[in-house]
């Protein structure tokens, strides 16, 4: 896979890398500095992880902020839209102020790192996160009431090392097996075009990556291509509908929470504006 740029908001552009570029460790501490006491993962004190939509996970609980973790939001918010009721049970209530995520099916490299790899020696792995561990520009919920986000991705960069291990890039393909525990695969615009019908379908996690770009946020703003996508930046396929003419049209969701595309003709997937599509078993 080549590199591509991921975008966020706020926060310059960092490299798109793999996963394998990376060296994380298992359960780091997330130090003081980093913290955010005035933020909690209650919601008015009611002890539960809040879910929004008659306690469910939705995708638009999902909002990006301070870190370069698209490729996660993304991927976050495909799970939730597919499999609420999954991404809902990794979570578990401590009720000491705590909460502990499992990531399922994960592999120790060895040297007590969790890739995510599979093999015979694969287990779940829990990740126990507090108020203490929540960034003050990390994820959020659109609204501002869902904090199952912010628990997710605390947990996530425990997992993989820190916030600076998840905040400069990263692969959906990997963060659709931290969340699953299961296969995934990208594919060239040409050749995952025909599969995002039957795999949303299927039931699978479908995000897709654009080209990489140069700049901020707002010089990616003002690049965007004709489908209102901006480069470096990853997204969550939401459907595909038919439209008017009778042509099928992607439908995307930008982890920003805001700035969402234009739905894209399913037949100009391959015109340049895309550089892959990433299909992740659930």
């Amino acid at each position: 896979m080549s590199s591509v740029n991921v975008a966020f908001a706020g926060v310059d552009i960092q490299r798109y890398l793999g996963l394998a570029e990376h060296n994380p460790v298992l359960d780091p501490k997330i130090g003081p500095d980093n913290s955010a006491p005035n933020r909690s993962l209650y919601n008015n004190g009611a002890g539960q992880p809040d879910f929004s939509n008659n306690s469910q996970p939705s995708p638009d609980d999902v909002k990006q902020e301070g870190y370069g973790d698209c490729y996660f939001d993304s991927t976050l918010a495909a799970l939730a839209q597919q499999h609420p009721d999954q991404l809902k049970n990794m979570i578990h209530d401590n009720g000491n102020g705590t909460f502990t995520v499992t990531f399922p099916h994960q592999k120790d490299n060895g040297a007590g790192n969790l890739w995510g790899l599979f093999g015979d020696d694969y287990h779940d792995v829990k990740i126990t996160v507090s108020d203490k561990d929540l960034p003050s520009n990390g994820t959020s919920s659109s609204d501002g009431t869902a904090k199952w986000p912010e628990v997710m991705e605390a947990a996530y960069a425990k997992l993989r090392g820190g916030y600076d291990a998840i905040g400069n890039g990263g692969n959906p393909t990997d963060a659709m097996a931290a969340l699953t525990g299961k296969g995934a695969d990208y594919y060239s615009p040409k050749d995952g075009a025909g599969k995002i019908e039957q795999a949303l379908k299927d039931g699978k996690l479908v995000t897709i990556s654009t080209p990489e770009s140069d700049g901020d946020q707002a010089g990616m703003e003002a690049g965007k291509n004709p489908h209102g996508l901006v480069g470096g930046h990853a997204y969550t396929v939401t459907g595909v509908c038919t439209g008017p003419d009778g042509k099928k049209y992607l439908e995307l969701r930008n982890p920003w929470g805001f700035d969402h595309p234009q739905n894209i003709p399913l037949d100009q997937v391959n015109d340049g504006s895309i550089a892959e599509v990433e299909i992740g078993n659930a």
